[in-house]
């Protein structure tokens, strides 16, 4: 088996869209481009049609945009190139209330080594 290239995922969003009663001819072509940018599973390609379907139900959209799409998907969307080592553990030490230095030390406190755990993975 080979990776899916941008086309594959392209015809299995396609698909999912029209399984759930979604006209992916109603969708731009940037659109589409986006919602297939970076995905590596069709599990990927399956949340995205299952948020697209829970924000259209009761609407009556026309076109779905680039703009409508980033709305939709606002939040969800981070820039992967930000993320570092740091920043993670930084995080999971403010969500903990705990130091930086905690995490990284060799306590084995129940809520340290949780918080540990988290940074790693």
């Amino acid at each position: 088996f080979s990776k899916p290239t941008k086309e594959d995922f392209l015809k299995v969003l396609k698909y999912k869209l029209e399984f759930q009663n979604i006209n992916p001819e109603k969708f731009e072509k940037d659109a589409l481009d986006f919602l297939v940018y970076n995905k590596k599973s069709v599990r990927e390609i399956e949340g995205v049609v299952n948020r697209i379907k829970f924000f259209s139900e009761g609407e009556a959209i026309q076109i779905y945009s680039l703009e409508l799409i980033e709305r939709i998907f606002k939040g969800i969307v981070k820039n992967k190139e930000n993320l570092t080592h740091n920043k993670i553990i930084e995080e999971v030490a403010n969500y903990f209330q705990i130091n930086k230095e905690e995490i990284i030390g060799t306590s084995r406190k129940t809520e340290i080594v949780m918080a540990r755990d988290i940074s790693i993975w």
